[in-house]
């Protein structure tokens, strides 16, 4: 079974190449399912189990959103590609296309570059949620939860932010549904996650 949920992923493609992917989440279903099979397979069963049971709780619960709010998950860059306004771009990309009137995300605390990219294109900061699994495992200890509306005041089709990352990006973005071409190996070795996991 997939980790990613197909039908919820956009990719960002410069020509054939992928250049970054979101899921797309809501309060229905979630981009990423947690299998405990995959955990025990590659960690063992005792770390396995643990790996299992700490991820389902974080990532195996319905989202607490309302209908017209979509959740940004795994929001990832390919490692050639940073830098470059590409996920800030599928981001602004997304919120002008996908019909919700609310837009939401979260990353962790020790990811300032990030965190700037998405207070730059409107999102602020709504709550922090402490993380036993990310002091342990992932270098950090909390979640900044961080949300905009789709139509910011003061902003037209958002384009002061979307011409400042315009510049930086030096090539055109197409967002498509991810298909077969991403799978657990090539998306866990050669894409990085904005989120810092």
């Amino acid at each position: 079974r997939r980790l990613l949920q197909e039908d919820l992923i956009r990719v960002a493609m410069d020509g054939e190449r992928p250049v970054a992917m979101v899921g797309c989440s809501t309060n229905k279903r979630r981009a990423m399912e947690v299998n405990k099979e995959d955990f025990l397979a590659n960690f063992g069963f005792i770390w396995g189990h643990v790996g299992y049971f700490s991820f389902r709780k974080e990532y195996g619960e319905p989202l607490a959103i309302d209908d017209d709010t979509l959740y940004f998950e795994c929001v990832a860059t390919n490692e050639a590609d940073r830098r470059q306004g590409v996920a800030g771009q599928m981001l602004l990309n997304l919120i002008e296309t996908e019909p919700y009137k609310t837009f939401a995300l979260d990353v962790v605390d020790s990811n300032g570059r990030a965190q700037s990219v998405y207070e730059r294109i409107g999102f602020r900061e709504m709550h922090r949620k402490k993380s036993w699994i990310g002091k342990i495992f992932m270098d950090y200890s909390e979640s900044i939860w961080m949300s905009r509306p789709k139509h910011l005041p003061g902003y037209r089709n958002n384009g002061a932010a979307k011409n400042q990352l315009d510049k930086q990006a030096n090539f055109d973005i197409v967002i498509q549904i991810v298909t077969t071409f991403i799978d657990e190996e090539s998306t866990s070795s050669n894409v990085h996650s904005e989120r810092g996991r």
